[in-house]
């Protein structure tokens, strides 16, 4: 079974490509023979290449969001804008097409809805289309697509397109069909699952440091809370792709004098570590295709205070398995709620959250249910 696989995202840290990662090293034990399709600007090669994943590098379109329109700047560029990203489409669409030819793929995947390369490709090759929907597009990125709403939900009911949901909630907001999937990101293997009570006496933020991502809420948030607490520390772990945004963030703590309980990490390699010992993930994003970090959280026996919406909402309310809020001083009530309960009352939740993920978000079972999938559409068709 040849799949090509079609990556736009840049960075190994963005959620889409290590789901796709986990994916691929998933299928290695199926009648999968991958390539995947890498952006010039990727730094994702070392990671494939570690685990002996073929690649090809290629011009690929990042997006099919507009050129943003915000000022007047913006304005005067748009239409320039919007030609190179037509340029570069098309040559993305040359380079694809030649692998296509030479690697005869039975199945193009694309790793997110707003890549459109594959699905121009698969229509021209008549070749079946999976869709991978991680992301809620105009809500999740406060962006314009190139395309209408109505017109992407048409082109995913094509009878050619696959579309795979990673939530129930996204399912249903495109409104997808009896030929279409749920099946949950694959975030570590079963046999991963850890859990101490030995907490120490910090909340956690993982994810990128973005108004989207509730980072701005969650400081007010905590600042609030520090009112009635002298002790607790805000640990942030994770990069920003705007200056200017981070360094309001850090304004706004110095300015409540909080540099010694609010920390912001960058990048970390051992956020596992920095979840299991944390008395609390908290999770504010507004929007969250699935809840990345909510899952891992749950699998290093770690309690998630999250917003009451989206990817996030679906996963806690399964089974209980975390505190919901909806607004900032929700969230300021609960980490408060957190610390004068103490984990042991928050136990049970905390062990519940984490069978659910061994048994709806390991390596294994996601890899197992897209390969029966793919057999599906083959067999079918």
């Amino acid at each position: 079974m040849k799949v090509l696989y079609i990556l736009p995202s840049y960075s190994i840290y963005s959620g889409d490509n290590l789901s796709i990662l986990n994916l691929l090293i998933g299928l290695s034990q199926f009648n999968v023979e991958p390539l995947v399709v890498v952006s010039k600007k990727a730094t994702f090669f070392s990671e494939l290449e570690k685990f002996n994943i073929p690649y090809k590098v290629v011009l690929n379109d990042p997006t099919a969001y507009s050129p943003p329109c915000n000022n007047l700047k913006d304005s005067i560029l748009f239409l320039w804008r919007l030609v190179k990203y037509s340029h570069r489409f098309r040559n993305s669409i040359k380079e694809i097409s030649s692998i296509v030819k030479e690697f005869k793929p039975q199945i193009i995947h694309s790793n997110t809805g707003p890549t459109m390369s594959g699905y121009k490709i698969s229509r021209k090759y008549k070749i079946h289309h999976v869709w991978h929907i991680r992301e809620y597009l105009d809500l999740d990125f406060q962006s314009r697509l190139l395309f209408s709403s109505k017109e992407h939900r048409r082109r995913l009911s094509e009878r050619n397109n696959y579309a795979i949901a990673i939530t129930k909630d996204l399912f249903h907001y495109y409104n997808l069909s009896a030929k279409d999937r749920v099946i949950y990101n694959g975030i570590l293997k079963a046999g991963f699952a850890r859990l101490t009570l030995n907490k120490k006496k910090y909340f956690l933020f993982v994810g990128r440091l973005t108004e989207k991502k509730g980072a701005g809420q969650l400081i007010k948030a905590f600042i609030k809370f520090t009112e009635n607490d002298s002790d607790f520390q805000l640990l942030l772990a994770g990069g920003s792709v705007d200056q200017g945004y981070l360094d309001l963030l850090k304004e706004d703590v110095k300015q409540n004098k909080l540099e010694n309980r609010v920390f912001f990490l960058g990048e970390r390699n051992d956020v596992h570590d920095l979840m299991l010992f944390a008395t609390a993930l908290i999770v504010p994003s507004a929007f969250e295709g699935f809840g990345r970090i909510t899952a891992e959280a749950m699998f290093n026996g770690c309690l998630v205070i999250g917003n009451n919406s989206g990817g996030t909402k679906e996963i806690l309310k399964e089974n209980n398995a975390g505190v919901l809020y909806s607004s900032q001083e929700e969230l300021t009530s609960a980490m408060h709620a957190v610390i004068k309960n103490g984990i042991d009352y928050y136990y049970p939740i905390i062990k519940k959250a984490q069978e659910q993920a061994v048994s709806l978000y390991s390596q294994e079972r996601n890899a197992s249910e897209v390969y029966k999938y793919y057999t599906e559409i083959l067999r079918n068709n």
